[in-house]
């Protein structure tokens, strides 16, 4: 058992609704052939359950990206200062419901408008459509998760003098671009996925 969320246990624990009688049931799954307890659910009485989900000591949530070469970046759209803050102001709401550094922002291509959305679907979310130009040759869909967080530090690590960052899509990542005098300078963020297993 790897208890990574102490504060959320304790508040379970020392709730006057729990009893010390209250059912624990100890919820497993097999890890490299060893039992590996996922999640603590404490049931005071019919009506109540409070579950405590553990941290999983072998890996993160999250897929490590793949080494890749990518040659073409079908979609290339612009974000302005604007963009850039209503993109912090939603990560910063949407920041208030994540559990860790996994927050994932999917970056949506689809029919000419470029769309932001915060969380998986079935748990709370929010999404975003750009007021951005696009400039593209594909006319299929095109879905690329980031790390919310990388997603950010890029473009802050990108603002131009004029404030406007091109921004370029793949099926594999996300490229920043910002432009100096004397160099282009490109950051790109690497598609992510979250693991189902």
């Amino acid at each position: 058992l790897c208890m990574g969320n102490l504060n959320h246990l304790n508040q379970i624990v020392n709730s006057s609704m729990l009893k010390r009688d209250s059912e624990l049931e100890i919820r497993t799954r097999e890890r490299n052939g060893k039992p590996l307890v996922s999640s603590l659910v404490f049931r005071p009485n019919e009506r109540m359950e409070l579950i405590y989900v553990a941290t999983d000591p072998f890996r993160a949530s999250l897929v490590a990206p793949a080494n890749v070469s990518i040659g073409d970046w079908p979609v290339t759209f612009i974000m302005d200062p604007d963009a850039v803050k209503e993109l912090g102001e939603f990560k910063k709401i949407h920041g208030s419901v994540s559990t860790g550094d996994d927050a994932i922002i999917n970056v949506i291509y689809n029919d000419g408008t470029i769309m932001m959305e915060f969380g998986q679907a079935g748990t709370h979310n929010a999404s975003l459509v750009l007021d951005a130009p696009v400039h593209t040759d594909i006319k299929k869909p095109l879905t690329v998760p980031v790390l919310a967080d990388h997603l950010i530090r890029a473009l802050q690590q990108s603002k131009s003098d004029d404030g406007m960052i091109p921004v370029r899509l793949s099926s594999m990542a996300l490229q920043v671009v910002s432009e100096s005098p004397i160099a282009t300078h490109m950051l790109t963020v690497m598609k992510r996925k979250v693991r189902n297993d």
